[in-house]
């Protein structure tokens, strides 16, 4: 079905506009007569903006205009107050307009992969909005209003430039995901310590050292991944993080890891790699649940014969470690060769 097509469908009665992947390098302005079209979707095509026209469509309740050539937002996209869904990702901006503090209905917003250095202030406004994911940009500061949106439950800033967060962001404490990953931050927030129905959390990519006693506050994680920082200890508070199904640690200086795990009985995935562990904990070997556990490239020299019996573990990664029982070229061969070795030890 060609463009004009699509179009009568609408005039008609549709209240859908499904344009995506046309190749659109311009703007049909028929598109802004429509004043009964609740979603429109251009994602895909070759548009450079969105016309002041786009105000017209005050019936809108998602605008779909991802994967573009967009370098501009106008500020007539204030007009739009029934908009509950707003994608923008992956185009060319690099702001938002104020009159985005109007859309009061708005839930969802997605701003990933853009040039955005800095988030109007007037984003506070949006007072039903649960998702911000902008992720790959060029943000270094967020706005200090940004602690008054209190309904936030999902906030992704992976991959911007972020050192620290504003004074107060612990008032977001209905936030449910988190991902802070690849920033610039050196230290923990002690915001995130606060949100204690955090489900899953990302500080991975960054230049953290420690991590606070405190952590054992967010006993409703499910994922956690500290990978990629400076952290060289883990304290004996994340015993209480009995509900993490996913625990990534690699890529860091942890010397020893305290027997902690004993309590993660739904812990699915563990990597360790990539650190300066020497031994690694029994405590792993009675995680029933566990289906992949990742200890490349420590300094493990023995592994003792039940972490190749775990019923449930299907990927066991064990390479780049000076083991010398099992001896690693028996260890490379399988685990039903690790195991004939054990026999054979006896």
């Amino acid at each position: 079905m060609n463009l004009s097509e699509k179009i009568e469908q609408v005039k008609h009665g549709a209240v859908s506009l499904d344009l995506r992947g046309m190749n659109l390098r311009n703007w049909d302005r028929s598109i802004f007569t429509l004043t009964g079209l609740n979603d429109l979707n251009v994602n895909r095509n070759e548009l450079t903006d969105i016309p002041r026209e786009i105000g017209s469509l005050t019936g809108l309740v998602e605008l779909y205009a991802g994967d573009n050539r967009i370098g501009r937002i106008p500020g007539e996209i204030g007009r739009l107050v029934n908009l509950a869904v707003l994608y923008l990702s992956r185009n060319r901006l690099t702001d938002l307009p104020r009159e985005i503090g109007n859309l009061t209905n708005l839930r969802i917003l997605f701003i990933s992969s853009n040039r955005i250095s800095h988030i109007t202030p007037d984003i506070h406004k949006l007072s039903s909005l649960v998702g911000i994911h902008a992720a790959n940009n060029e943000i270094s500061q967020l706005p200090k209003e940004m602690p008054q949106m209190s309904g936030l439950r999902i906030l992704d800033l992976s991959g911007n430039h972020i050192q620290q967060l504003p004074q107060g962001f612990e008032a977001l404490n209905r936030m449910i995901e988190l991902d802070l990953s690849s920033n610039r931050l050196t230290e923990f927030p002690r915001a995130a310590l606060q949100m204690r129905q955090l489900r899953s959390l990302s500080l991975a990519g960054n230049e953290i050292e420690e991590i606070p006693p405190e952590i054992e506050n967010l006993s409703e994680l499910v994922e956690l991944d500290l990978g990629n920082n400076l952290i060289q200890s883990i304290p004996s508070g994340f015993q209480r993080l009995s509900k993490l199904k996913t625990l990534r640690l690699s890529s860091n200086n942890i010397e020893a890891l305290p027997e902690v795990f004993a309590n993660m009985k739904q812990l699915e995935v563990l990597d360790i790699s990539g650190n300066r562990i020497q031994k690694a904990p029994l405590s792993i070997i009675g995680l029933r649940t566990l289906k992949e556990l990742y200890m490349r490239d420590n300094r493990i020299e023995k592994l003792e014969r039940g972490f190749f019996e775990m019923d449930k573990c299907d990927i066991l990664a064990v390479g780049g470690n000076p083991l010398e029982s099992p001896p690693i070229d028996i260890v490379n061969m399988g685990i039903e060769a690790v195991r004939e070795y054990f026999e054979f030890q006896k």
